[in-house]
This record gives structure tokens, sequence and C-alpha cells, in this order.
């Protein structure tokens, strides 16, 4: 069978809360002591953005205002994304369209 390879597909509403819950048991069986966002918190952010791999959550995505006098030209990003995804640069791409948004 030849590998088809992911299709990432960005989306910058919010995902349902089962898609939450089902990446953050992920990403915690990961690493246990992983920082994540409660459900609300994320989606009252001001700027995210989801990433999926066909129907699945795969990583998630916020703009963050900067607390500090810094002018740096470009915002802080917090991204979780599945370690399984990390080295495709789905957080990079992701990353980039958080800045420019």
């Amino acid at each position: 069978m030849a590998n088809q390879g992911i299709q990432i597909k960005l989306d910058n509403e919010c995902p349902l809360q089962s898609d939450y819950q089902d990446l953050l048991a992920s990403i915690l069986e990961e690493d246990h002591d992983a920082n994540v966002l409660q459900y609300e918190t994320f989606c009252q952010s001001y700027n995210i953005i989801a990433a999926y791999d066909q129907d699945k959550l795969v990583g998630l995505g916020r703009a963050v205002e900067q607390m500090d006098d810094s002018k740096s030209g470009s915002p802080a990003c917090e991204l979780t994304v599945l370690q399984q995804y990390r080295n495709r640069e789905v957080d990079s791409y992701m990353r980039k369209l958080l800045s420019v948004r």
C-alpha cells in the first residue's frame, strides 16, 4: 500500500470539545508534565488555529499578548502539536499563520 502522506487542514475556529479532550489526553500521555490550556481559555483567545490530519485534531495554537515592553514585531505563540507531527513542520506553519493574522 502506498503512503498517501498527511493532509493538514488548518482552521481558525475552536475545535469541538471532544476533539480537544482527545488531543489533550494524547499530549498528557506523551508528557505527563505538559502545560495545557483549559478548553474555555483556549476558545476565548483572540487568535487561534487548529490543525487536523483528516478529521483528527493534531495541533492547537494561539497568539498571546506579550506582557513585557519588547517590540519584537511578532506576537508570542503558544503551540501544542502531537509528537508524531512535530517533524513535519506543522508547528512552524501554524506559527507563521498566527503571526500574520
